[in-house]
């Protein structure tokens, strides 16, 4: 009965210990925006006062108020992505930092995004190593103008004291009819209005071939070997040829770029059929994560409605992003440890009733 007690005891003693390690709260983590860093803006949803420039205690609001209608633009004003801007959030131990990405940052490791890209939307593999380097890089560079890569909406973050963090970010839930307009000004310009002119220029040529080729003196002057013909004869067969030589070297250029041109408007179809496969091109934008010094770029390609668009353009933010990174959970008391001071526990006890007794 005794020794069924104790075990009783131990292990309602072991239950609780570990319970209250398990229970403990998560910290909340505290926000910190560089005070000589303005160059970021909180999205309000609200129309009387759309975006707060600036202004350190709106952004951790939207960061923390588990609210995706309102987000943190990082890299509000600069175009040209040359510099980061981001915050800091410690909890416990752990300090991370977030920010947008540059450049030269996104260039480095462009490749490895890429392949994601392609992994996630088959389609578009298949068809991509049979692109011109000319063309993957038009494609990409619609890709990268579409996303807006260096300048991130957040609209929450969090970290808890065993380092987990979690992230949401607003895009567009499908970002096709932007590709699909890039491509297609693309498209008119650098290939379906060159090569419509193109092949009137050719047209041109040729009807002056074959207007010279039909001419009356010049049938006649190629119907009598050279060698018989006088002077002023040669001199006007000469200039037949000549402009005939001038004509045919432009009828090749001509020939070569239109099928260079047919070419591009062949890759660009097979590139919109692609697209067409998919049902929504979900990119997210690009957020550099720092914890405890070790960096991660975070993105993905995946996005759940978030059933609202921004105010001012009526189409963004209709995408939201999510990413997730577990922490390390605090380290639970092994049994014998907590038998350990249980028994410690029961010494000091009994050291104390003998001293009462004495007493």
């Amino acid at each position: 009965m005794a020794a069924s007690l104790k075990k009783l005891l131990i292990g309602t003693s072991v239950a609780v210990g570990m319970s209250a390690v398990a229970s403990l709260p998560a910290k909340a983590a505290s926000f910190d925006f560089n005070n000589s860093e303005t160059n970021y803006a909180t999205y309000t949803h609200n129309s009387n006062n759309l975006w707060i420039k600036g202004n350190e205690a709106a952004a951790i609001s939207a960061l923390t108020d588990n609210n995706l209608q309102t987000n943190v633009e990082l890299n509000y004003t600069n175009e040209t992505n040359s510099s980061s801007v981001g915050f800091t959030a410690t909890a416990g131990k752990h300090t991370a930092k977030v920010s947008s990405v540059t450049t030269d940052e996104f260039n480095a490791f462009q490749g490895d995004w890429l392949n994601g890209l392609l992994n996630a939307y088959q389609p578009l593999k298949n068809v991509w190593n049979a692109s011109s380097a000319a063309f993957q890089d038009v494609a990409l560079g619609a890709f990268k103008s579409s996303v807006g890569f260096g300048d991130p909406n957040i609209a929450e973050f969090s970290l808890d004291k065993t380092g987990a963090m979690s992230m949401k970010t607003m895009g567009f839930f499908d970002l096709k009819p932007k590709v699909n307009t890039l491509i297609s000004t693309y498209s008119n310009t650098q290939i379906n209005s060159p090569l419509s002119q193109a092949n009137n220029a050719l047209l041109t040529v040729n009807q002056g071939i074959s207007t010279i080729q039909n001419n009356t003196q010049y049938k006649l002057l190629t119907s009598v070997p050279y060698n018989l013909l006088n002077a002023t004869q040669k001199a006007a067969l000469n200039n037949f040829n000549i402009q005939l030589s001038t004509l045919n070297t432009q009828k090749t250029t001509l020939t070569a770029g239109i099928a260079t041109l047919t070419a591009a408007k062949q890759q660009v179809d097979s590139f919109n059929n692609a697209l067409s496969q998919i049902q929504n091109l979900q990119i997210s934008e690009i957020v550099k994560v720092e914890l405890d010094g070790v960096s991660e770029y975070v993105y993905s390609f995946n996005a759940e409605n978030s059933g609202f668009v921004a105010k001012d353009d009526g189409k963004s933010y209709s995408g939201v992003y999510s990413w997730s990174k577990a922490g390390t959970p605090a380290a639970v008391p092994e049994p014998s440890t907590i038998l350990g001071l249980m028994a410690v526990g029961g010494l000091f006890g009994a050291a104390k009733r003998n001293a009462n007794k004495k007493a």
